[in-house]
């Protein structure tokens, strides 16, 4: 058997496998030795048909089969023997040179690209720390008491902070651009909720006042249609309140749970609840920044038919599948807005696959429950969802891959090069890296 092959893409091979006709008549006269005990040929006992009869009646379809095994196992071995992986079927084109002249076929096919992990040593990955302070746990009092803030009507000009309950409509020259007269609206005075200017112009105006006034928006506002454009307001001020805290006191302390009503006691559970929230936000900011290394940094050359596949998935995922019904330059649209998140999916798990394998990274059982136990301390059932992940093994396997993620992330740490940052409590837990990873 000679073979060779040639590369017409980084993930894509052309295979030309020539096999001798002595080969083929090998695994003919196989078959037929075989097919001699089992034929049943009218006018002869089993076992006893002429090995010529045997040629004339089955010879065809012995030489059909032996040329399809041939074709088969001699790319098998030379995968092996080239040491390919591959992905998804081949494309195999037969060219039999005729009866008694062997065999000649070509395979094309995608191949699993090689994935260099020694580039992991090179990674530089920032590995957030952070301290809870006694100004943390105040700050973080100040946010439960502004959200247990109750609101009392006030007879007064209008300030800062104030929730103020207005009737308003905006018109650019004739048409309005607030689907007509917008009733009983609260606005919070310098919480940026309206466009900008128009809480300013609300200052200093008491309950019953009527208002006019235009803002012009800027070239660049969030809605195009407005972009540049003069909005003119007509303004009822109906009723003006303003927020009142409640006292840091037992009751307070009592009503989250304190049972003793101790300030102490309340600053302790407050700082053991943000300890437990920044170990959270820290694991998932390290795997985010490992996960976006990983991508960024390691090349990888992406077979198309498992982005193809990958698209496919995503399109099911999001749209039901319903992308079938379109018409064919929408589907194609549909797809490209698709592909680069389909890119980084596959490689991603071409990446991660390479690192769980060379480093023998399995889902390890006793974390698996820890996982599931921890998703079922949110659920208002929690024995039904660890139930659930026992009795569906494929949606427990959705959990025993995060598993092996952590494990990879924790790898990939243990080999690249960490340096520590210091992050503020609201700088850490609002850090838009806290959010998954995108994969």
């Amino acid at each position: 058997m000679h073979v060779s092959i040639e590369t017409t893409s980084d993930t894509s091979r052309k295979m030309t496998v020539q096999v001798p006709e002595e080969e083929i008549r090998e695994e003919m006269a196989t078959r037929m030795k075989t097919l001699a005990h089992t034929a049943k040929v009218s006018g002869f006992r089993p076992g006893k048909v002429p090995p010529s009869v045997l040629q004339n009646k089955f010879g065809g379809q012995v030489r059909t089969e032996a040329l399809a095994k041939i074709m088969q196992s001699s790319f098998d071995d030379a995968l092996k023997s080239e040491k390919l992986k591959l992905v998804g079927q081949p494309t195999i084109t037969p060219h039999e040179a005729g009866e008694g002249k062997g065999l000649e076929y070509e395979a094309s096919f995608d191949i699993y690209p090689v994935i260099p992990l020694d580039i992991i040593g090179q990674l530089k990955i920032e590995r957030p720390t952070c301290e809870i302070t006694d100004a943390t746990i105040d700050t973080v009092i100040e946010r439960i008491r502004q959200q247990k803030k109750t609101w009392h009507s006030v007879d007064r000009y209008i300030q800062d902070n104030d929730r103020v309950t207005i009737n308003f409509v905006g018109k650019v020259g004739e048409e309005t651009v607030t689907n007509g007269l917008i009733e009983n609206f609260a606005v919070i005075i310098g919480s940026k909720q309206m466009i900008p200017g128009f809480e300013a112009r609300l200052l200093g105006a008491e309950s019953g006042a009527h208002l006019t006034f235009e803002i012009e928006l800027s070239p660049d506002y969030t809605d195009q249609k407005l972009a540049g454009k003069t909005v003119a307001f007509d303004v009822d001020v109906i009723k003006i309140e303003e927020g009142r805290l409640p006292e840091i006191d037992k009751a307070f302390c009592a009503a989250f749970g304190v049972e003793d009503g101790q300030l102490d006691t309340f600053r302790a559970e407050i700082k053991y609840s943000a300890e437990h929230q920044i170990g959270q936000a820290i694991r998932q900011r390290l795997k985010t920044t490992v996960i976006n290394a990983l991508y960024e940094k390691i090349p990888v050359a992406v077979p198309e038919m498992m982005v193809e596949r990958e698209i496919e998935q995503i399109i099911v995922s999001t749209q039901g599948g319903g992308q079938a019904q379109e018409e064919e330059p929408k589907k194609i649209l549909v797809r490209d807005q698709f592909r680069e998140l389909a890119k980084r999916r596959v490689a991603l798990g071409l990446i991660m696959s390479e690192i769980s394998n060379d480093a023998g990274l399995r889902a390890d059982p006793t974390r698996v429950r820890s996982i599931i136990e921890g998703l079922a301390q949110n659920n208002p059932n929690p024995k039904e969802l660890i139930n659930f992940y026992d009795e569906h093994p494929e949606r427990r396997q959705v959990i025993e891959q995060m598993d092996v993620e952590d494990q990879v992330v924790d790898w990939v740490l243990a080999r690249a090069q960490v340096t520590d940052r210091t992050f503020g409590f609201d700088e850490l837990m609002n850090s838009p890296e806290n959010q998954p990873p995108v994969s």
